[in-house]
């Protein structure tokens, strides 16, 4: 199975994958891992290193992004997959779709660096207003790069405004891709308790696992 979290900054994905994770672990005796969006060794401190200096151009970062995704995918996911594992995926190719086509790169592209990507199981979206994401990054907003603050697409003379202008047009790709992906995506509410988010995540992770396992 392949387990997703999906979201625009903030969002609180990476803290319900590890609740997820610390539970399988104690739980399951089903071998599993977790991968996170650009961190194939080596490439993501080169990929880091590039876009810090502002040396990448939108196709430039799009072509990295799926080469990144692609030696994930061979050489981490599909392993797992094929020792009948589970993989929890802090973002997935929704991600590049998401990031990459607000900079005006070809779905076509997309597709053929993605479209051989197996489908999610599970895609955990959690939802939460750019507003509030904003207030949660307040503090690290100045520590990110150009690109993950949208400050190539030139929304706003101001960081902080830019910032929250790429979110909101993040979260609008976001809704089109659920709605045309509906049948495997679910809404986490954010703004919900912490708790509360985890149990209803547990309660449609047993759900599934379970129909894996008949």
């Amino acid at each position: 199975m392949i387990i997703v979290f999906e979201g625009i900054h903030g969002c609180g994905k990476t803290t319900l994958l590890n609740k997820l994770r610390s539970w399988i672990k104690l739980n399951l005796k089903t071998p599993f891992i977790t991968t996170k969006w650009n961190s194939y060794p080596n490439l993501k401190e080169f990929g880091n290193e590039l876009k810090d200096k502002d040396l990448l151009d939108p196709l430039e970062s799009s072509l990295l992004y799926g080469l990144d995704f692609n030696l994930r995918y061979k050489n981490i996911i599909l392993p797992t997959l094929e020792k009948g594992g589970l993989v929890l995926c802090d973002r997935y190719i929704y991600t590049a779709y998401v990031r990459d086509g607000l900079r005006n790169i070809s779905t076509t592209l997309l597709n053929e660096m993605y479209g051989h990507a197996k489908e999610p199981d599970i895609i955990f979206f959690l939802k939460i207003d750019p507003e509030t994401a904003i207030n949660r990054l307040e503090k690290t907003i100045e520590k990110r790069s150009n690109y993950i603050l949208g400050l190539d697409l030139n929304l706003s003379s101001n960081k902080i405004e830019n910032f929250k202008k790429f979110l909101y047009l993040q979260d609008k790709y976001y809704n089109k891709i659920i709605v045309e992906n509906k049948k495997n995506f679910y809404v986490i509410n954010s703004l919900d308790d912490e708790n509360h988010q985890f149990d209803t995540v547990l309660k449609i992770f047993k759900n599934h696992f379970e129909d894996s396992q008949l």
